[in-house]
């Protein structure tokens, strides 16, 4: 519980026993002051009462009016005094023993006003004697009510006296017991606090409470306790942070004591103030011999030129970065430095620091780069191909010579511009998707088209991936040769491999690449082809007869006469000798191949003029029919060839067809 809110129900209580004990003093008081009253209203009464019964005993023997009217007086006060309802019993008991008075009075006075007669007397003695023992009997009752009122009015005074001394007794105990309430709750935690507060004041960062009280104290003293802990805490790190602080300057002092540069610090005057070793190799001094001297006292005059604008300008508060160079121990040297100013905790500059490095080998290889760059360059622009580098991110950033010559483009105009840009989207298009493989880290090598300057070309492309030290790709190098004459190359013998030389026709190996898709396109289109084996009637009788230049010419008039026969799109080929085949593709029905077979017959039977000589030529031909069936191309050319043989045995310049179950 909070310290206020104990002292205020402490107050509280102690106010409340006070108010009690106060009540009941005041009521004992009052109780004691009614006492008081009732035993001089007793004892007034009893004295009353006794004058009462002198007074009837007085008229009793005399008569006399005096006496009466003093009697009639005393018994008006007695009942005053008794008229009070208050509800006491004994008042009420003399208040109805007194009230039976005036009527024996009453008729003791009447008695003696009547005439006499002899039991007069005796009556009168009556009246008397029961008056007197009425008047005693009041006198008693008073006297009681006189002690019972002494005895009340002492037992009053004695609760009084006792309410009084407990009442004290409870206020003291309670005095007692706030005493203790706040030297616990307050003068012992605050004399704790100011020991633990000098602890810390001396120095003792040690110093703690420890109080789990849930108290205004107790906060302040957890209060307390953390601040000392944040206090030791801070301690600790200033101690570590000095610790790290002097390790931090002899690790800068190291460095700066082995760095290969030249570290130095200067005034607001420029001069020296610090020097590492490095800055005596390079000075060829010793360090400390530069302490004191200005940059240009250092360096020469010679160097006054060019040092002097940097230093007003790092002076003026300007971090500056520059070259400088000059001749230093007889050997030229080059250096890259760097000026930062020295800031004042006002801001104003207190001088500046210096770092300086030595760049004379970086010069010179930078130097005999630029030669090797410049000699790479001349081998590149003099090579009879494309070389470019594009980044990850397909921008160009070099191209040689050639492409002038090919492109028509300037290569320093394509540095820095996006790839699509530079050869256009639909190139670009063709390019992609090697261009996304070489930058996964694949080398690629493809051949495409290229026309430029109304010029073709075959070009064969190879791409390299750039691999950075961690693997990712930075960029890809392309090189693309000019193919041109091995593609024609190339064509012009795969076209010797697949016509013949004789007839311009295709030869037996193209024909055996195109039956097979021919019959797989027969599938999907669900419609008929057919292959025709064809030869020349005699032919063995031109040549024995007329010789093999003669029986070449009629091969030849014989495979233009096949040409022009059939469509563009049927494909005609020579076999071997003068035996032939055509491959007809997208029939409308089967029986197409009869209306070809006959369409060829008479495009052969004109005469053939050869050199001079007028010759009847025929031919015999074997059709078989393929519309989708399980077959091989063997298969197929074998029913044709059989069906051929039955054309001869059949008188020949004829055509036969075979059997389309087994033609398939």
């Amino acid at each position: 519980m909070k310290i206020k809110t104990q002292l205020l129900l402490s107050a509280a209580a102690a106010l409340s026993v006070a108010l009690a004990c106060a009540v009941l003093v005041v009521l004992a008081l009052q109780r004691t002051r009614a006492a008081d009253a009732e035993q001089a209203q007793a004892q007034a009464t009893a004295r009353e009462v006794a004058g009462l019964l002198v007074l009837t005993q007085e008229y009793a023997r005399e008569r006399a009016p005096g006496a009466a009217q003093q009697w009639w007086q005393r018994q008006a006060s007695i009942a005053q005094r008794l008229s009070s309802d208050d509800g006491d019993r004994t008042r009420e008991a003399l208040r109805d023993a007194a009230k039976t008075l005036p009527a024996v009075f009453t008729r003791l006075t009447e008695l003696g006003q009547e005439p006499a007669t002899p039991l007069t007397p005796r009556r009168q003695d009556f009246l008397v004697d029961r008056l007197l023992a009425d008047t005693q009997s009041l006198a008693d009752g008073a006297y009681r009510w006189s002690r019972e009122a002494a005895a009340d009015q002492a037992r009053a005074e004695q609760q009084l006296h006792a309410l009084g001394l407990s009442a004290l007794a409870a206020m003291l105990l309670l005095l007692t017991a706030l005493m203790l309430l706040v030297w616990r709750r307050v003068l012992r935690p605050l004399r704790i606090l100011h020991t633990a507060t000098s602890a810390l004041e001396s120095g003792d960062l040690s110093a703690r409470i420890g109080s789990q009280a849930r108290d205004e104290l107790g906060s302040v003293a957890r209060r307390f306790d953390a601040m000392a802990e944040a206090l030791q805490q801070r301690e600790d790190e200033l101690r570590r942070e000095a610790a790290l602080r002097t390790a931090s300057e002899e690790r800068i002092r190291a460095i700066t004591d082995n760095a290969p540069a030249l570290i130095s610090q200067f005034d607001s005057s420029g001069r020296c103030v610090f020097a590492n070793p490095y800055c005596g190799v390079v000075l060829g001094c010793d360090h400390r011999e530069l302490i004191g001297k200005t940059v240009l006292e250092v360096r020469g005059r010679s160097a006054e030129e060019q040092l002097q604008p940097w230093i007003a300008r790092v002076l003026a508060g300007e971090r500056v970065s520059f070259e400088s160079s000059g001749v230093i121990r007889g050997v030229q040297r080059h250096l890259q430095q760097n000026y930062v100013p020295d800031l004042g905790p006002d801001g104003s500059v207190r001088g500046f620091h210096s770092i300086s490095f030595d760049i004379t080998e970086r010069k010179v290889a930078e130097v005999a780069t630029a030669a090797s760059e410049q000699r790479l360059k001349m081998i590149t622009d003099n090579l009879p191909v494309l070389i470019s580098y594009i980044d990850d991110q397909l921008m160009l950033r070099f191209a040689n010579g050639t492409f002038r010559e090919w492109m028509g483009v300037e290569p320093a105009g394509m540095i820095g511009r996006h790839l699509p840009e530079v050869i256009g989207h639909e190139l670009y298009a063709q390019r992609a998707p090697y261009f996304v493989r070489a930058l996964a880290g694949e080398r690629v090598s493809f051949e495409v088209e290229s026309n430029a300057m109304d010029v073709s070309r075959s070009l064969q492309n190879t791409y390299i991936p750039d691999l950075r030290p961690d693997g990712t790709v930075a960029g890809v190098y392309t090189l693309s040769t000019d193919v041109t004459a091995m593609k024609l190359v190339e064509r012009h013998l795969d076209q010797l491999t697949r016509v013949d030389p004789l007839t311009g026709l295709v030869n037996r190996r193209e024909f055996e690449e195109r039956l097979p898709a021919a019959m797989a396109r027969a599938r999907r289109a669900r419609r008929p082809m057919a292959v025709m084996f064809l030869d020349v009637d005699r032919f063995k009788q031109i040549n024995d007869s007329l010789g093999h230049a003669t029986g070449d010419e009629v091969l030849k008039t014989f495979a233009q006469r096949l040409l022009r026969a059939v469509r563009e799109t049927d494909t005609v080929a020579r076999l071997a000798g003068d035996e032939f085949v055509i491959l007809l593709e997208g029939l409308n029905t089967v029986d197409e191949p009869q209306f070809v077979a006959r369409k060829l017959l008479a495009a052969i039977a004109p005469p053939f003029d050869i050199e001079g000589h007028v010759l009847e030529v025929s031919s015999s031909i074997g059709v078989a029919l393929y519309e989708g069936r399980e077959a091989t191309p063997a298969g197929l050319v074998a029913q044709a060839d059989r069906a051929l043989y039955a054309a001869k045995a059949a008188g020949r310049n004829t055509f036969r067809l075979a059997p389309r179950d087994a033609a398939g």
